[in-house]
């Protein structure tokens, strides 16, 4: 079977780097192209939790609406620029790489884009999280491996 495409799907945690030397290698191999994503929840008028990153709250009610938009919109911005570089750093290696930064339900946009792209591999990391914490929703590689017809390589945290 061979990998044409390649969907990684990042969430700039501690973890990512090691989401990347994977995706690199298969890429090598297998000669595939990839395809960068990363999904910012929005933040305006709901709670969230975020594992990646740690926080979690209530924003985007009242008088705050306009500051949570602001605070967004730098997010989306940080987000690309990142993903910039790190498409750079791919490049460099002979990949063939396209980023794409949308904003969502992680595991619906994954599973959107293993349609829309025809993706024939997912790579992602894998997060452990506290009792109370998976109490509170899936994690996105739960709810991925759930949806999505295509192959996933789960890349394990390290402690």
């Amino acid at each position: 079977m061979k990998i044409k495409s390649i969907l990684t799907v990042l969430d700039f945690s501690e973890n990512t780097g090691r989401v990347l030397d994977y995706t690199a290698e298969f890429a090598k191999v297998e000669n595939s192209s990839i395809y960068l994503l990363h999904s910012e929840p929005p933040i305006s008028g709901y709670a969230y939790v975020s594992p990646g990153l740690g926080y979690g709250g209530f924003l985007g009610f009242g008088e705050y609406a306009s500051i949570n938009q602001e605070i967004e919109s730098i997010h989306l911005e940080n987000d690309l620029h990142a993903m910039k570089v790190l498409k750079k750093q791919l490049e460099a290696k002979g990949l063939d790489v396209e980023i794409r930064l949308i904003q969502g339900d992680a595991a619906i946009e994954i599973e959107k884009a293993v349609q829309e792209l025809k993706t024939d591999l997912i790579i992602m990391g894998s997060h452990r999280r506290g009792f109370f914490s998976s109490l509170l929703s899936d994690k996105p590689e739960e709810a991925v491996l759930r949806h999505c017809s295509c192959p996933i390589l789960l890349v394990p945290e390290i402690d």
